[in-house]
């Protein structure tokens, strides 16, 4: 009987333990299933949203102090104790510590509305400033002002995130700058390293049930999951840049994509540079499921890839740490 007993708990728990791995593992497909979403769950962002966001961090809300209450009031015209208690059965006593309890309070708030209303007015001011200020800048930014549009892009690109395990938010990051002459903004983007990227794809006990073994993708599975992340986050970036420029201050995007290996924590390593045009993305539809971002780039007159970027399968390089060659860069804000 006891031996039955055993055989049932010890069956109960790999079964629990197998319901465990199943569910671990179906949070690994629904993070790789993400990454189908990752060139086009952005929101872009127009200039009148980026300014409307900058006047609402700069302005200065009224916060006028409370009127005075009657205890305060009686606090502040310290009365005597002996003349509260007195009070309770002589009136002209009572009239009289309510009239020094008025007095007190009409003084107290005649100061009140002094600081409110000089408060109100530095409020005022303060937003009426910011607000010339600022349609200065938007009419600079209109002109096609280098360093405001810039600044504009530089807050779009470096405000987006995406998650690369599921769970955390892994930030944008880009040097930025604008060349109002050819209408050109160049990114210097940031990219994911391999192995910022989970290779895992589920979960499984081990033989006797004594701890869960992970599911790791093959080299070759994980390699070609790594080289499209990276085409996307592309995508992504200049989607994002041409989707919420409405004023068309760009006709073309310069985009590095690049990194930094822990290896080599002092190199810029460029896996990409190319030139997007604004033509090539107007009649794009970046949701289509049918929609490949590496070949959407390789489209581009002047492709530089670690391969010929017309080639299916990934370079074996992207597996390296750093690869041994990197790219040259058409143009760089780095190095």
């Amino acid at each position: 009987m006891a031996a039955k007993k055993l055989d049932e708990s010890t069956k109960a728990l790999r079964e629990n333990m197998e319901l465990e791995a199943d569910s671990w593992s179906q949070a690994e497909k629904e993070r790789i299933l993400s990454y189908e979403f990752m060139r086009y769950s952005f929101q872009p962002l127009d200039f009148n949203e980026y300014y409307s966001i900058l006047l609402k961090d700069e302005m200065i809300e009224f916060k006028p102090e409370k009127n005075i209450s009657g205890l305060k009031a009686l606090r502040e015209s310290k009365p005597e104790v002996k003349d509260i208690l007195k009070s309770i059965f002589n009136k002209e006593l009572r009239e009289e510590l309510k009239s020094k309890q008025k007095e007190t309070k009409e003084k107290l708030q005649t100061e009140i509305d002094e600081i409110n209303r000089m408060e109100n007015e530095r409020c005022k001011k303060h937003n009426a400033a910011v607000r010339e200020k600022l349609d200065s800048r938007r009419e600079a930014f209109l002109s096609g002002d280098a360093q405001e549009v810039t600044g504009y892009f530089d807050f779009l690109i470096n405000s987006d995130g995406y998650s690369l395990d599921g769970q955390t938010q892994f930030p944008s990051s880009a040097a930025v700058e604008y060349d109002p002459d050819k209408k050109r903004l160049l990114v210097d983007y940031y990219l994911p390293r391999h192995y910022d990227i989970p290779d895992l794809e589920g979960w499984k006990t081990n033989t006797d049930y004594s701890d869960f073994v992970p599911k790791l993708m093959n080299k070759t599975k994980f390699l070609n999951l790594y080289e499209k992340i990276i085409f996307d986050l592309m995508v992504r970036e200049i989607f994002l840049i041409y989707q919420s420029d409405d004023q068309e201050m760009v006709s073309e995007i310069l985009f590095n994509g690049f990194t930094i290996f822990d290896e080599a924590p002092y190199r810029h390593t460029f896996l990409i540079s190319t030139i997007v045009p604004r033509e090539k993305c107007i009649r794009q539809n970046i949701r289509n499921s049918g929609f490949v971002s590496k070949k959407f780039i390789a489209q581009m007159k002047d492709v530089r890839y670690l391969e010929d970027i017309n080639k299916e399968t990934p370079p074996t390089s992207l597996r390296d740490s750093p690869p041994v060659f990197s790219v040259t860069p058409i143009k760089t804000l780095l190095d």
